[in-house]
């Protein structure tokens, strides 16, 4: 069967106002989903009968003598596309079967792919070819990320809800369902409890709906990109991020506080660190999935099991916890003040918060003062984001041993967080244990991937030797 050689171009280079997202990566080696635009084309082509071959135009060239005075037809399609439409797609590739001639496929008015007769006819155009002097066919398939807003709404499609949830709507507003009504019921309902003083931070949400086993509400569309993108992405300087900073420790700052007895505060902050952890790796234990990781916790690892990794955690927890003196309050946090949670706009200067906790009630809005702090140590100083991006390796090393490398560069972020903790009177130590507990804790949670589990509890293990590494 006649099949097509698909060349991925990624010489054209994203504008300023995409390296503002992105930083320096190209369209093809930009993350989406967990994985590279490039990753993502590759995935989609091969799954067509139709084609042989997916690769770069620097592979291709170096296998001429494989496939010169073949029969295969070239599709080569440019890394600032991206697929919209796959069943017009499939169109495009068997009609390259049969082209007789190169020809251009526009979208709108930038070509977006060239189909070629066969590899020589690619092999002959070379990169100087003039593509505008090819025969032309109009096609909605792509979209051009090359143009920044299409670039924001695709990239913010991608949405990360957990699996209990759906997101969906349109230009002006996110949609978000879920079948765990109750979750999302008080997920509305917190929005609606908050602090006048305190809605500045979150877009305007209305149209809370139940219809059959189905909760829904609808939310503000903001087109700025979460600051987990651009963090994995390098695209943040250290300039921006203490802009960041100063913002979200106003935030911290403000929020609404109360006093409350030193056995509340003791009862809500164990609730929080302790027994949550007790919890969720209770469940964990029960789940499809989990006899694996615990082999390679006891194979893998200095510790038998999972047991014994909690049992260091509390005991440093509770070094960590007996000689600090606590400011007896609770605040109105947002209960996951990760950064993917963040949505940030640097040239309006405009930060808006996003999925806080629910809360049934007005006191279902109080946490723990550290709580919310803990979530941006584990976005600054865990890494969190970068296992969602898959950026991280898992290896065996020299002594059998499983060995734990995050592809970032965050040094100097920890640095400045560390700072804005010192001049707010916050204990970093304190802050990190805080983190170990909520990296423990989301362990069942992610459950769909174990090798994401198992990169949770090496960071676990990872944090607890750099507080004690403290001093």
């Amino acid at each position: 069967m006649k099949k097509v050689i698909v060349i991925y171009d990624d010489s054209r280079k994203p504008d300023q106002e995409i390296r503002v997202i992105t930083g320096h990566k190209s369209f093809g080696d930009t993350i989406f989903k967990r994985q590279s635009l490039k990753q993502r084309s590759k995935a989609l082509f091969l799954g067509y009968e139709q084609v042989e071959a997916f690769m770069e135009p620097d592979e291709a060239y170096g296998l001429q003598n494989e496939y010169k005075g073949g029969d295969y037809p070239v599709f080569k399609i440019y890394s600032d596309h991206e697929t919209v439409d796959e069943r017009g797609l499939l169109i495009l590739l068997e009609k390259t079967l049969y082209v007789n001639e190169n020809y251009a496929v526009y979208n709108g008015e930038i070509i977006a792919a060239v189909m070629y007769p066969s590899f020589d006819a690619w092999l002959r155009a070379g990169n100087a070819a003039d593509e505008t002097a090819y025969e032309k066919i109009r096609s909605n398939v792509f979209t051009a990320l090359s143009d920044v807003n299409n670039f924001r709404t695709f990239i913010t499609s991608g949405f990360d809800a957990r699996f209990f949830n759906a997101l969906k709507g349109d230009e002006y507003t996110v949609v978000k369902s879920s079948n765990n009504v109750d979750k999302l019921r008080k997920e509305y309902k917190y929005f609606t409890l908050l602090p006048p003083e305190m809605k500045q931070w979150y877009g305007t949400v209305f149209d809370y709906r139940e219809e059959g086993d189905i909760a829904s509400y609808s939310i503000e569309r903001y087109h700025m990109t979460d600051l987990a993108l651009r963090y994995v992405h390098g695209a943040i300087d250290e300039e921006e991020f203490r802009s960041i900073l100063k913002m979200l420790f106003h935030f911290i700052k403000i929020r609404k506080k109360k006093e409350v007895t030193g056995e509340e505060y003791e009862r809500e902050a164990r609730r929080l660190y302790i027994e949550k952890v007790d919890e969720r790796v209770g469940l964990l234990k029960t789940l499809k999935g989990y006899d694996e990781i615990s082999s390679y916790i006891s194979l893998g690892t200095a510790y038998k099991d999972i047991d014994e990794i909690i049992s260091r955690y509390k005991s440093l927890y509770e070094r960590i916890t007996s000689d600090r003196k606590f400011v007896k309050i609770k605040v109105v946090a947002h209960g996951d003040l990760c950064f993917s949670n963040i949505l940030y706009n640097n040239d309006a200067r405009l930060l808006k918060l996003i999925d806080p906790k629910g809360a049934a009630d007005e006191e279902g809005l109080y946490m723990n003062p550290y709580y919310d702090i803990a979530k941006l140590s584990h976005s600054i100083c865990g890494s969190y984001d970068y296992f969602n991006s898959d950026q991280y390796e898992l290896s065996i090393g020299p002594d059998m041993n499983l060995s734990l490398k995050i592809d970032c560069d965050n040094d100097r972020f920890i640095k400045i967080f560390r700072e804005y903790l010192y001049e707010n009177d916050l204990d970093y130590k304190l802050v990190r244990i805080y983190e170990v507990s909520l990296f423990l804790s989301m362990l069942p949670l992610h459950i769909d991937r174990p090798k994401k589990v198992l990169g949770f509890i090496l960071n676990a293990v990872r944090i607890m030797e750099e507080i004690e590494g403290e001093g």
